[in-house]
């Protein structure tokens, strides 16, 4: 193809100076040392310009394209190729990815960055010149069913004084195919779908471009004549994701065929491909436990019989290896709540994608996996109270590399004042004036004598809790009294002698009162209610010689889902000024009667469970059934 050259005298620009001509890159990725190779033949249309040594650059930058087309294209892959020809010019280049960091951190858009005076854009790069590429030309060209790019590029090499020391540009249109299907093919289709690019074309006619421009542009000289095995690509799968270990990378050479082939990674090693087709070679290489690597340069390198070398860098991205794993979370904290736990930890590590809480299950000592979040406090609900629960919450980092386990114990409770109430000992006092509990880590408890609850006075039972009454003793409450039982842990009161016991409690309190999963057993009358409003659920009150229940005066009773059996005086007597409502409980084997009312109001017992069946034999009173 015939290409234009443009000839241009060295043009000094406006410049701010700099004394000397060194130049640091300590914080910067510098690739390609010099090689010992030269390139093949010109072209003969094209002039190769000399420069003086004083005159060549020793560090180069190459800038993000400018599109003076009028199309939108991914020509970020175009910039990435030509950066490869123009590496083995023996310059010591700034990757492309290192240029772009510089330039971010002196807040410089990229896509202008063409637009800034080569001096300025020298000291932020801290090369000795800067390589300007523009898109000049793009078009898609149909031939059939085949779809063929034509790009083409200008680059202008201006050293940090303002010179213009070399300015070509050339156009190429893409080889024609379809999609390839050979090794190194495949991986290339998956690497250009990651970089989203629709076709192979535009990257090899940018292959073309770069090669032809690299061929005319100056450059140091070479330490030997003789050039090394052709390269044509270096392709991974690393690019836009982390790896870690157990993962494996992939990495494919295209180029000469019958060489010695290698993968360089840095700071990571050197790794040996495999020629699996004619010019084609592939390595699978497992990412050690060890290796650990961030935005360095995948290397593809291919050595002939006379340790002639050439060099290539894959344009499809850097790698990045993480196998450290992030902190542990610190200061997990866990608050108690109703059937809930609240969590909530801190983390000054930047390297976490998630946090996964785990609960070890006290039913079977498994540990279940209940949260992946992104924020520092969940909840979890649905839990049993005054369960036990451990938990753990660990860190992971985008490769997914898991911290060490936060752990911590705690158990919902549905009234926080069992975190810091005082528990009676397992012998009862005779009274208590301030709220206090009994726990399963006291009980069984003896109640050996009348005990009085205060109307200061708040006494919790937890679930599982035993108490064993002797003959003459009850419990006396006057304040709040509140039994936590659940279905697999009911409050279970017995006699403590074969003669039984009068009765577990006289409730006279107008405060909160609130039975759940109560069992009596053994009692004359399990309860005497003489006021409030008390709530009665899920209760058990079976074989007590009398009554289950006696409610008198001004009581307002809700009792449901309880079961009421096996009294022999009558299951309920109600009397005076009580009220009382019966759902969904079950009455059975009460004798003479399941309920006896006097009381001025009707009993609300419709909605229950009856044997033998309500009837005027089984129910004396005013009650609705």
């Amino acid at each position: 193809m015939k290409c234009v050259r443009h000839i241009c005298l060295p043009v000094l620009l406006p410049v701010f100076f700099l004394f000397g001509c060194a130049v640091s890159n300590e914080d910067a990725i510098l690739v390609n040392a010099p090689l010992n190779q030269i390139e093949n033949l010109l072209e003969e249309d094209k002039e190769k310009i000399q420069l003086s040594e004083s005159k060549l650059p020793r560090t180069l930058a190459i800038l993000p394209f400018e599109n003076r087309t009028e199309s939108v294209g991914a020509f970020e892959i175009v910039r990435r190729v030509i950066f490869n020809h123009v590496s083995s010019k023996n310059y010591h280049m700034l990757h492309w990815q290192a240029v772009d960091d510089k330039l971010r951190l002196a807040n410089v858009e990229l896509a202008t960055a063409y637009q800034m005076d080569a001096a300025s854009l020298a000291d932020i790069l801290e090369v000795d010149a800067v390589l300007y590429g523009s898109i000049t030309d793009f078009e898609r060209l149909f031939a059939g069913v085949i779809t063929q790019i034509k790009v083409g590029v200008e680059l202008t090499l201006i050293n940090r004084n303002g010179e213009i020391l070399w300015q070509e540009s050339d156009s190429a249109t893409s080889r024609a195919g379809g999609a390839s299907v050979t090794p190194v093919g495949l991986l290339l289709n998956a690497a250009l779908a990651a970089m989203h690019l629709k076709e192979e074309n535009l990257l090899r006619a940018a292959d073309d471009v770069g090669r032809e421009l690299a061929s005319v542009m100056p450059h140091p000289k070479r330490l030997t004549t003789k050039a090394g095995p052709s390269i044509t690509a270096v392709v991974h799968n690393g690019m836009n994701k982390i790896l870690k270990y157990g993962d494996i990378l992939e990495v494919g050479i295209q180029g000469q065929a019958g060489m010695r082939a290698q993968a360089v990674i840095e700071g990571v090693g050197s790794f040996d491909l495999q020629e699996v087709e004619l010019g084609e070679y592939i390595g699978k290489i497992p990412v050690s436990k060890k290796a650990n690597a961030t935005g360095v340069v995948v290397e593809g390198v291919l050595m002939d019989q006379n340790s002639n070398i050439s060099r290539w860098l894959s344009p499809f991205g850097l790698l990045t290896i993480d196998n450290q794993p992030p902190q542990a979370p610190q200061q997990l904290h866990a608050s108690s709540h109703d059937q809930l736990l609240k969590l909530s930890w801190s983390s000054t590590d930047l390297d976490v994608a998630e946090y996964q809480v785990y609960l070890l299950d006290p039913n079977n000592n498994q540990k279940q996996l209940v949260r992946k979040t992104t924020t520092k406090q969940i909840e979890l609900a649905g839990l049993s109270n005054f369960i036990n629960y451990e938990l753990e919450v660990v860190a992971l980092d985008t490769a997914g590399n898991q911290s060490l386990a936060a752990v911590i114990s705690a158990k919902p409770l549905p009234d926080l004042r069992f975190n810091t109430l005082a528990a009676l000992p397992s012998s009862l006092p005779t009274k208590i004036s301030q709220p206090m509990t009994m726990t399963v880590a006291n009980s069984p408890y003896y109640l050996r004598q009348p005990m009085l609850v205060t109307e200061s006075a708040a006494l919790l039972i937890e679930p599982g809790v035993e108490i064993i009454v002797s003959k003459n003793a009850h419990l006396q409450i006057n304040g709040q009294f509140i039994v936590y039982g659940d279905v697999s842990r009911p409050v279970v009161v017995k006699a403590a002698q074969s003669a039984g016991f009068s009765q577990f409690a006289n409730l006279q309190s107008t405060q909160t009162v609130e039975l759940k999963h109560l069992h009596v057993s053994g009692a004359d009358v399990a309860l005497t209610i003489q006021a409030g409003k008390p709530h009665i659920s899920q209760c058990e009150f079976t074989g007590n010689q009398f009554s289950a229940l006696d409610i008198s005066g001004t009581a307002n009773v809700w009792v449901e889902q309880s079961k009421i059996q096996g009294s022999n005086t009558a299951g309920v007597i109600v009397s005076g000024h009580a009220q009382v409502t019966f759902k969904q409980t079950s009455f059975a084997d009460n004798q003479p009667f399941h309920i006896q009312s006097s009381s001025i109001y009707p009993v609300e017992a419709k909605g229950n469970f009856w044997s033998p069946d309500a009837s005027q034999m089984t129910v004396l009173g005013e009650v609705n059934y």
